[in-house]
């Protein structure tokens, strides 16, 4: 992994004229999730070009929605560099996935993208965030930034001259916990003397999403991680033909076995039939195995 700074950089976002009162707390990336970020994990998508900026906000509509150009100066010293794409002698052939389409993976197929086990990875390793190549606008560069990971010598200043952005809601002034973070004008600096407590935001944050919450309950990931290796073994199946034979993506193998990624009830069924079992009796296995 690559680590690189920003120093005082530019950084571009069109908010949704509705949510321009919180263009720094990420909770819109929470809510349903992003290409580096699990439902559920704070994480805030700028652009270093206006022109990708205003790409990523238009995506796949015919028209450009309304929206309000917002500018951001940046100053993180930790960032996961990966604008030169991934280099096989130098990480985890996961880093190669970042690309994958994780709204088809995720929206469509029900199968956590493996981009969400590499953001998982940077935030359990103090990273900030991930400068990438823009999927959208090519030759752009998006940056993903964590809000709850940044530290007292990181800032994000929103340029707001004459407060021309509506007001900032009272309750966005303690969603960054000790951290650097500039809300409204150049110098309207926010701070919250709560202690943050990173134990207790991980235990939050790694918890299954809602759709998968009930199964991880039932089915304890030590057991069903060793359980999937041992069967795939017994078959003489390698992680790449097992998810082959699943209709999962080539990682998804390894990311269940490692624990990184939790299984939802279709990967189940599809595992199963992988495996040449039925799904009832891949549940049985994992609930009676030791």
């Amino acid at each position: 992994m690559i680590l690189t700074r920003l120093d005082g950089a530019i950084a571009y976002r069109i908010q949704n004229p509705l949510r321009a009162v919180s263009p720094v707390n990420g909770e819109v990336g929470a809510r349903h999730g992003g290409r580096a970020n699990r439902p559920g994990v704070r994480a805030l998508y700028l652009a270093l070009e206006t022109e990708t900026a205003i790409q990523e906000y238009e995506q796949v509509s015919t028209l450009l929605p309304p929206g309000t150009l917002v500018s951001y100066e940046v100053t993180i010293e930790r960032l996961a560099d990966l604008r030169a794409g991934y280099v096989a002698d130098n990480g985890d052939p996961l880093w190669e996935d970042f690309t994958c389409d994780w709204r088809r993976l995720w929206f469509s197929e029900r199968i956590a993208p493996p981009s969400w086990a590499i953001g998982d990875r940077l935030i359990q390793a103090n990273v900030s965030g991930i400068l990438v190549p823009s999927q959208t606008a090519p030759g752009g560069t998006d940056l993903v930034i964590f809000p709850d990971t940044l530290g007292a010598a990181d800032a994000l200043r929103v340029t707001n001259p004459g407060r021309r952005l509506a007001p900032i809601r009272a309750s966005d002034a303690t969603l960054h916990p000790g951290r650097s973070c500039i809300v409204g004008s150049r110098h309207d600096r926010i701070a919250d003397p709560q202690p943050h407590n990173r134990k207790e935001f991980f235990a939050e944050v790694s918890a299954p999403v809602p759709e998968t919450r009930a199964m991880s309950e039932q089915l304890p990931s030590q057991r069903l991680t060793a359980l999937i290796r041992t069967l795939r073994k017994e078959r003489g199946l390698s992680q790449e033909t097992l998810a082959e034979r699943a209709g999962l993506h080539r990682n998804s193998i390894s990311l269940i076995e490692r624990g990184e990624s939790q299984p939802t009830v279709d990967t189940l069924f599809r595992l199963a039939d992988g495996l040449g079992i039925s799904a009832v009796e891949l549940v049985e296995r994992i609930s009676s195995a030791k």
